[in-house]
């Protein structure tokens, strides 16, 4: 988990199990958006991962 918090991107190198976790998809998502292709089909295709993303961006309106 601290690996993705840090480098989201590192999501591509992370076993199935990993990309098909939530918590795990979340936290590489906040930290890089693009990680969101790597994250399982099946978080992809519900759209859990890109809930994720949304909130980073709220993120980052909100310090503007």
């Amino acid at each position: 988990m601290a690996a993705v918090e840090t480098d989201g991107l590192c999501l591509e190198r992370a076993a199935d199990d990993l990309r098909a976790d939530r918590e795990v998809v979340a936290a590489a998502v906040k930290d890089e958006g693009m990680a969101l292709r790597f994250a399982d089909e099946a978080l992809r295709a519900a759209g859990l991962a890109v809930v994720a993303s949304l909130d980073l961006i709220d993120q980052v309106m909100a310090r503007d």
